[in-house]
């Protein structure tokens, strides 16, 4: 069980299945709702562009549920050790590391297309 977030693309980079779970009061939600048309709340979800995991939100938030799919990937280890692979292959959408390195770049170039690729690498990548 994972709540929503960048914790869900975390675990899924790490092959851990799993149920993203999300709740919050009812009026928050309802504004989101309306603010924002999402299919899926788990960046793990948003990334892959497909459901991989269940998503559990609001009232479809309950024990027995969770339970129930949680024991799944015990009694399944077949369908979890799928899930682990499918997982993990998610580091290939995300691209190589030295992302921050790359936007420095982009953004260089926008700003002084005489010079491109000046910004220094640093160890913060």
């Amino acid at each position: 069980m994972v709540k929503s977030g960048t914790a869900t693309l975390e675990a899924a980079l790490m092959g851990v299945p799993m149920v993203v779970v999300y709740r919050t009061s009812p009026l928050t939600h309802a504004l989101a709702s309306l603010l924002a048309d999402v299919h899926h709340v788990g960046l793990v979800n948003i990334v892959a562009g497909k459901r991989l995991v269940p998503e559990r939100v609001q009232r479809d938030f309950t024990a027995s549920d969770l339970t129930t799919l949680l024991e799944g990937y015990l009694d399944n280890p077949e369908r979890a050790e799928m899930l682990r692979h499918e997982l993990i292959a998610l580091r290939a959408r995300l691209g190589s590391p030295g992302c921050f390195q790359r936007a420095a770049n982009a953004i260089h170039r926008v700003l002084d297309t005489s010079a491109p690729g000046l910004v220094e690498s640093s160890a913060h990548d």
